[in-house]
């Protein structure tokens, strides 16, 4: 690695600025390639290769980190390109019947003002994180100096983390988002914040683009609601990215995965397994509120199952509940090996808190940067009136009332607390629930199934 002062200029510019190009290409590719004979189309199947692709990377510098090698740009490339190149290759001499069929007829369309709204606000987005000037202030203090230490020493370093003055990193959260970056450093051969900023952009636009629009699209809504809500959702959640500074913030990962798993707790029970179970692992990976998120979807998932009264395929349950359960398992290992657990994070419960904390959570909703579009979560109880989006509306719930469960349990100033998480917290729940209650208004319920056997 470069000095992350020295100037990055000629030869060394273009490629610091086509890292993270490259690097998401490679994701998408590889995790097109594990998913590839699931035979899924459209933004299904962009979705589930973008968290295929995280996760894989996840995984692979998990591994590497175990085996004591060293991260770099070969070690991370060669086996990115590899398994792109083998899965799809095998992927065309293996066509079997599809695993996962997705009825073309049942999906409705957006019109093309909604697109040019969404990308729109992405390019904005990027424009002005390339400029870092809507930097994040955890990039400066919390994720860009993990991400830079693990560039510089080529994975991640426990005993760094586990000094006791690093606690303001919180040394105890799950690690992709800095992986994530550090990754991105490596390919670009530089500590570039502008290419690393980038990064946030393009997690917008599969937020917005592909997530969010998928979901839309399958719902499915008159392609004029489609586009609506469309560009309201760009809308808002570029208007807070812009205006609370978050380029560079984690935020964006987990709302990538509870939209994701919108769209996917649409299908019949035993058609969604796969893709639950990757944005419950994205999620897990991202934040440590991701980790109650993955289990909140997983669970649903099951009562789905339950519910249905039939058994679940053993390989979609696998999907479903594997993969979030490794990534949870080895953060519990590595946070209780290297004791990283911080003595804050919980304490007795105390109610007294959450009223403390009430006026701050009123004020985190009502910051100019949201235009009060998180009173659209005073309508989360609507949601459970549409029986196919009960599931959604029950994870969102869950995931609520395990935000507030924070301020009664963790032993800090519960308004210092919630005036500086809430708002961030509100931006990994938002897209979802203004992308289903787009769904409750104006979806159509034909040819749309919700628990019944999955179609092949």
């Amino acid at each position: 690695m470069h000095d992350p002062a020295a100037a990055v200029s000629g030869l060394a510019g273009v490629r610091a600025a086509l890292a993270p190009l490259l690097v998401a290409a490679l994701l998408l590719g590889a995790g097109d390639a594990a998913l590839s004979r699931r035979r899924l189309r459209g933004e299904r199947r962009l979705v589930g290769a973008a968290l295929a692709g995280l996760l894989l990377l996840h995984a692979l510098l998990t591994v590497e980190q175990i085996a004591g090698v060293r991260w770099s740009m070969a070690s991370i490339l060669v086996p990115l390109v590899g398994w792109a190149v083998a899965g799809g290759w095998f992927a065309r001499r293996r066509r079997g019947p599809p695993i996962e069929a997705l009825d073309e007829r049942a999906r409705g369309g957006v019109a093309a003002w909604g697109d040019l709204i969404a990308l729109a606000v992405v390019l904005v987005f990027a424009g002005l994180a390339w400029t870092r000037w809507i930097s994040t202030p955890d990039f400066a203090y919390h994720w860009g100096l993990k991400a830079h230490r693990y560039a510089i020493v080529g994975g991640i370093d426990y005993r760094y983390l586990g000094r006791p003055w690093n606690w303001p990193l919180h040394p105890d959260y799950p690690s992709l988002w800095p992986e994530l970056m550090a990754s991105v450093a490596l390919v670009a051969g530089a500590w570039h914040e502008p290419s690393l900023l980038a990064t946030t952009p393009l997690l917008v636009g599969a937020l917005l683009l592909v997530a969010v629009r998928g979901a839309l699209r399958a719902a499915p809504l008159p392609p004029w609601a489609a586009a609506a809500a469309l560009g309201t959702v760009a809308l808002a959640s570029a208007a807070f990215g812009i205006g609370y500074v978050m380029a560079g913030a984690a935020d964006w990962l987990p709302a990538l995965a509870l939209t994701a798993a919108v769209g996917a707790l649409l299908t019949p029970a035993g058609a969604g397994d796969v893709e639950i179970g990757l944005s419950a692992a994205v999620a897990a990976a991202s934040k440590i509120e991701g980790i109650p998120l993955g289990a909140f979807l997983v669970l649903v998932q099951l009562a789905r199952h339950a519910r249905a009264r039939r058994r679940p395929r053993i390989g979609g349950l696998l999907a479903l509940v594997l993969p979030p359960a490794l990534v949870v398992a080895h953060w519990a290992a590595s946070v209780h090996r290297h004791h990283l657990f911080q003595a804050d994070n919980a304490a007795a419960p105390d109610l007294h808190r959450l009223v403390a904390a009430a006026p701050a959570l009123w004020q985190s909703m009502m910051l100019p940067a949201w235009h009060a579009f998180p009173l659209l979560l005073l309508l989360l109880p609507l949601l459970f009136v549409v029986p196919r989006l009960r599931p959604v509306a029950t994870v969102l719930a869950l995931q609520l009332a395990f935000y507030l469960s924070t301020y009664v349990l963790t032993p800090v100033d519960p308004a210092v607390l919630a005036i500086n998480s809430f708002p961030r917290l509100v931006l990994q729940v938002l897209p979802a629930t203004m992308t289903a209650l787009a769904i409750a208004a104006f979806g159509t319920t034909a040819r749309t199934p919700t628990d019944g056997p999955p179609r092949s």
